[in-house]
């Protein structure tokens, strides 16, 4: 899910869990701009830095490898696992 407040200052971040090669990691991400409207297109998000992973040895796996699982399973799904669906035509960035 996304935590923060921009009104507050705060930056938004995304808090996911991800199961990779059977080591389930925990990961929040520093989500940057996004098309705050579903009907633009291309809908544009930026996911600017992986910030915290539990474990923080991912589990003795490559860190490219977890990067790249991660980065598949953003494109896939994106920030809610349904936002896909509503913006076929995207563009995604990541900063990590």
């Amino acid at each position: 899910g996304e935590y923060g407040n921009p009104a507050r200052g705060e930056d938004i971040e995304g808090r996911f869990s991800l199961c990779v090669a059977g080591v389930k990691l925990k990961l929040t991400i520093s989500l940057g701009q996004w098309s705050r409207n579903w009907h633009v297109k291309p809908y544009h998000i930026v996911w600017n830095q992986l910030l915290w992973v539990d474990p923080q040895d991912m589990g003795g796996l490559e860190r490219k490898y977890v990067i790249s699982v991660l980065k598949e399973a953003l494109l896939a799904y994106g920030r809610d696992g349904w936002e896909n669906i509503n913006t076929p035509d995207r563009v995604v960035t990541f900063g990590f």
